[in-house]
């Protein structure tokens, strides 16, 4: 079980307005569990130092993140399915909670996109499936969202998948032992 709590949605978002980040808090859990599935060694430092980029030090003075890193990172490594996405509560309007889905997959997306070849010719068929279908959410439709109990419904299934699609993307780039560590000095902002 896992040790760390997924940290609340407010807090990260509150952290990110102090270090003027450019970014919404799911798309940074988002961007972190990339990371963390692309580099399963990666350190928390190395992991917003690709976010935020290496001359922004303020991140790293945010216990907040280091939370977050730690909940992700564990969550992944135990594969209890304990892990869940950083999303607004079930009491926001849903048209709020699908665009914070949208850009969770946007941030997730975003780096494994970035991923050098070596990563990308040993993904599964499926883990490809996976990542398209989750780049699909990144395109949804949050205008004409209605609060209805199927529209409800269809975001919590979505959620869902996307949940244990990434707990299938991370199990399967263990197996594959991709273990490579990033350079931040070759690579610049991942996310803006």
């Amino acid at each position: 079980m896992s040790s760390a709590v997924l940290p609340d949605f407010l807090i990260i978002e509150s952290a990110l307005g102090r270090v003027n980040a450019e970014i919404s808090g799911a798309e940074l859990h988002g961007a972190v569990s990339g990371l963390i599935c692309a580099f399963p060694q990666i350190t928390p430092e190395d992991c917003f130092g690709l976010v935020f980029g290496e001359e922004n030090i303020s991140h790293k003075q945010e216990e907040s993140f280091v939370g977050l890193f730690n909940y992700t990172w564990q969550s992944l490594q135990q594969m209890d399915f304990e892990y869940n996405l950083l999303l607004p509560d079930d009491d926001e309007p849903l048209g709020a909670r699908i665009e914070a889905l949208a850009d969770w997959c946007h941030g997730f997306v975003t780096i494994l996109q970035m991923s050098p070849e070596e990563h990308k010719s040993t993904w599964s068929e499926d883990v490809k499936s996976v990542i398209d279908n989750i780049q699909d959410v990144t395109f949804i439709d949050t205008e004409s969202t209605e609060d209805s109990n199927d529209d409800e419904v269809a975001y919590v299934e979505l959620v869902e998948y996307v949940r244990l699609g990434i707990l299938m993307i991370y199990a399967d780039m263990i197996e594959a032992k991709v273990n490579l560590t990033p350079s931040t000095h070759d690579q610049d902002e991942l996310l803006h």
